[in-house]
């Protein structure tokens, strides 16, 4: 006979599983995992064939991933199995314990219901790449850790919240801004040094060991990536005006200024960036109204640009889709009010917030600005919004289960107050 949390655990990996296998009808089985998109097919073939990634182009971690993969045998849907279960399993436990600890109400299941069924965050959480895939179970498992944390967490409990922040620079290089804010705020709810070193050095040496194969690899000492000078112009040039956001900025890909071909990777890189640069010089007005599109879409905007690469049912499940986006732009709206106001209250009164609740709501603002910022500076599409899905969802269900737990302390309170005193004997 199962146990109430054995049969908890059964429901969440059947979930996983479900919505696996959706990804797999949706969307086909993905390609060989030599032959993946965006630059990783190659970068994986090298791994697999023992050779180095040979220039800095993609962060090091998903392409030893998968190209361990390979190299062992496995193919893309087998891949796409291990990698989901590996990486989502967490998820589904922070999701289960949301669900748990919580005060299992009306709101709390429909929160959590339309996490599950969200069109874009599933096939985002579930792809092999880009990066996106990685980075939202990562994410949300240490955002969840931040909220949970008190001075009386152990090392123990610490370790899988401390190696996730120290794999998001490996991952991807806009990560250089969100993982020391999430370790910085984990570390300040721990309020101890040892579990600031347990939780800070790891994240150091990453970004050291990362810099150091960069340097091997390309010839610069640097945890970013060689492709950033590109990503930069992209959205900082006259062409860009009649894209976006309608359209990928893809399309501008071939319009790149030309350089000397006798350049490498990083001084590529660092001309890309002069010229986005060069670009706010000359056309102040015209870089202000791209920013400004950029700020609607990330705060604002709930349509996807159209891409030439759909497949799948991915064009059915649009009007879905910008369905949920609504309500997680209300959502995103919401939680940052709170978060603001809770800042506000104690910046008026500080007695009257928690140093608990400070620390969630300063953290909660930093990690979405340091997840913002890179798209803000360059260019995104939606699917770089999906790490910030979860934990918009976890603060507030973290501040609903708070309320609702002061709500059923205060009723308590109340009736032992009002019950009369035991007669006399």
């Amino acid at each position: 006979m199962l146990t109430a949390a054995q049969r908890h655990w059964a429901l969440a990996l059947a979930i996983l599983a479900t919505l696996g296998a959706l990804q797999l009808l949706i969307l086909g089985a993905p390609p060989p995992l030599t032959e993946l998109p965006f630059g990783y097919g190659p970068k994986i073939a090298l791994v697999a064939a023992g050779e180095p990634l040979g220039d800095a182009t993609r962060l090091p971690a998903v392409p030893y991933f998968l190209g361990a993969l390979a190299a062992l045998g496995c193919g893309s849907t087998l891949a796409f199995l291990l990698k989901n279960l590996i990486l989502l399993t967490p998820l589904a436990w922070v999701l289960l314990r949301v669900w748990q600890d919580g005060p299992r109400d009306w709101l709390s299941a429909t929160g959590l219901l339309l996490l599950l069924s969200f069109p874009q965050l599933s096939r985002h959480a579930f792809s092999l790449v880009p990066a996106e895939g990685y980075l939202i179970s990562l994410i949300a498992l240490v955002f969840f850790g931040i909220l949970r944390a008190t001075p009386a967490t152990s090392g123990r409990q610490l370790a899988p919240y401390a190696l996730a922040i120290a794999l998001l620079p490996l991952i991807k290089s806009t990560m250089l801004a969100a993982a020391p804010v999430l370790a910085i705020a984990l570390a300040l709810k721990c309020r101890s040094r040892a579990a600031a070193a347990l939780i800070l050095v790891p994240l150091v040496v990453a970004v050291l060991a990362l810099s150091t194969l960069h340097w091997h690899n390309s010839g610069r000492f640097t945890p970013t990536s060689s492709l950033n000078g590109y990503d930069f112009w992209k959205a900082n040039n006259a062409y860009a005006l009649a894209v976006f956001p309608e359209r990928t900025l893809d399309e501008i890909s071939a319009l790149a200024p030309r350089v000397d071909p006798g350049l490498d990777e990083w001084q590529w890189n660092d001309a890309m960036f002069a010229a986005g640069l060069g670009f706010w010089r000359e056309q102040p007005r015209a870089a202000l109204d791209l920013l400004t599109r950029r700020v609607g879409q990330v705060l604002v905007r709930v349509r996807g640009e159209t891409s030439p690469s759909s497949f799948g049912l991915r064009d059915q499940l649009k009007p879905i889709g910008i369905g949920y986006m609504v309500i997680w732009r209300i959502a995103l709206w919401a939680a940052l009010a709170l978060a603001l106001a809770c800042v506000w209250r104690w910046h008026r009164r500080r007695g009257s917030v928690r140093r608990g609740e400070l620390t969630d709501a300063l953290a909660f603002l930093a990690l979405i600005a340091a997840l913002a910022l890179p798209w803000l500076i360059g260019w995104g599409s939606e699917r770089r919004l999906m790490p910030m899905v979860i934990p918009v969802a976890l603060y507030l269900l973290h501040l609903h289960a708070a309320r609702s737990a002061r709500s059923r302390h205060s009723e308590t309170h109340k009736r032992g107050a009002d019950r009369p005193d035991a007669p006399a004997h």
